[in-house]
């Protein structure tokens, strides 16, 4: 017989079901996770523009390993900048943030008041409005091999920087544009530096030189290790502008996949549950069986007694016991009564059980004799002077036997 796998489940244990469960649950998230990195371009270089985290060719992971390489004590900020406290002796790193708030802009302004140093900008750079006086003006284009224009520590060792052209400073205002092109004043400035009271800002146009892409290309590499300070100065990469908060393991996921996460889980469980046996009595130590034949005769006999006719319910013994009487004696089906009595004598009948077959069943003793007469006729009674079941004389067919095709009136 071939086992289905329902059968082969319920057949298991209900530890064995859970730990199975648990088992496919993880191959399952698994599996969603693998499909969710093929989707999403797989485990290859990610991360949002000018971020420390990210090792996408537009990210500063290498910068950081380089300014960590170098002596700086390098440490993420995943918190909003208004609610940090930004010491003074650090160097700050803000670069394309996706949104700053405008208490996190007054936050980097008063860190620069106080003697803080700002590596800021982007392609994205209103935010400066916020931090500085009088910020210099952002433009497209740019210059794709910048030279030092005046003698300052951010350009100290710094002989070319090459860039992807993505941007500029055309208007420097209140700044000093400290790399550009020689000799062409239109082109604009790579990168400018703003004196605010103690502090200073280094703003870059475009960070294209510092990201990954770039980084180790003509002398991008000492010139972002010029613009961070004095090598024991800490750098901190502001990170809550690029979307990394506070949160770890599972809370860092975004809400759609955590929501996401949940309802596999409780699709799992609803599983298991429907999968699972019922709470319910234990199992029977034994299989339960029919009932015995003597309570199946007590029955028929209650039965039988309520009728208060054992005559009438009593005719199919009567008549098998008087085929099996005409048949061991050789009679036909015509044979009288007188013939059949002569016949039952022999074969050691009582009187009474004679009585029983030939004139009518009465009362309880006659049911009794009847049941008895049919018993001795068929070798199941008791044998009266060696006389053999009437079906085995003369070599007669027992008229009762199930091997006997007998037709259906």
């Amino acid at each position: 017989m071939t086992v289905t796998r329902a059968q082969r489940w319920g057949n298991l244990s209900p530890t064995a079901r859970v730990v199975a469960g648990i088992v496919g649950l993880v191959i399952a998230l698994d599996l969603a996770l693998a499909g969710i990195n093929y989707i999403t371009g797989g485990s290859g270089p990610v991360g949002p523009t000018s971020s420390s985290y990210a090792t996408s060719p537009e990210g500063l992971a290498a910068y950081a390993a380089l300014l960590d390489g170098a002596g700086h004590p390098v440490e993420r900020l995943r918190v909003r900048l208004d609610e940090a406290q930004l010491d003074p002796s650090t160097t700050v790193v803000v670069l394309d943030p996706s949104a700053l708030l405008t208490e996190e802009q007054a936050a980097l302004g008063d860190f620069l008041g106080q003697g803080g140093r700002l590596i800021g900008g982007g392609t994205q750079p209103l935010w400066l409005e916020g931090v500085l006086d009088d910020p210099p003006t952002w433009g497209p284009g740019g210059v794709a091999a910048a030279k030092p224009l005046v003698p300052v520590a951010e350009t100290d060792g710094v002989g070319t920087v090459a860039s992807a052209g993505e941007g500029a400073w055309a208007e420097p205002q209140a700044s000093l544009p400290i790399l550009g092109a020689l000799g062409d004043a239109g082109a604009g400035a790579l990168a400018s530096v703003v004196s605010e009271g103690p502090g200073r800002a280094v703003l870059i146009a475009d960070p294209s030189p510092l990201q990954n892409r770039a980084l180790g290309r003509a002398d991008n590499a000492a010139f972002g290790l010029a613009v961070a300070g004095p090598t024991e100065r800490p750098v901190l990469f502001a990170e809550a502008g690029h979307g990394y908060g506070e949160e770890q393991g599972l809370a860092a996921l975004p809400p759609r996949w955590r929501f996401a996460l949940g309802g596999v889980g409780v699709a799992a469980l609803l599983w298991l549950v429907a999968r699972g046996r019922r709470l319910g009595p234990p199992t029977d130590a034994a299989r339960p069986l029919p009932p015995a034949r003597s309570a199946y005769a007590e029955a028929q006999g209650a039965s039988l007694a309520r009728a208060r006719a054992p005559g009438k319910a009593l005719t199919p013994v009567v008549a098998a016991a008087r085929a099996r009487l005409a048949a061991g004696a050789g009679l036909g089906p015509g044979a009288g009564d007188d013939t059949l009595a002569e016949a039952a004598r022999r074969h050691g009948l009582e009187p009474v059980e004679i009585e029983a077959i030939l004139g009518g069943v009465k009362g309880d003793q006659g049911a009794v004799a009847a049941g008895r007469a049919l018993a001795k006729l068929s070798g199941k009674g008791r044998r009266s002077r060696g006389a053999a079941p009437v079906h085995e004389q003369a070599g007669a067919e027992d008229p009762m036997d199930p091997r006997k095709e007998t037709a259906t009136p």
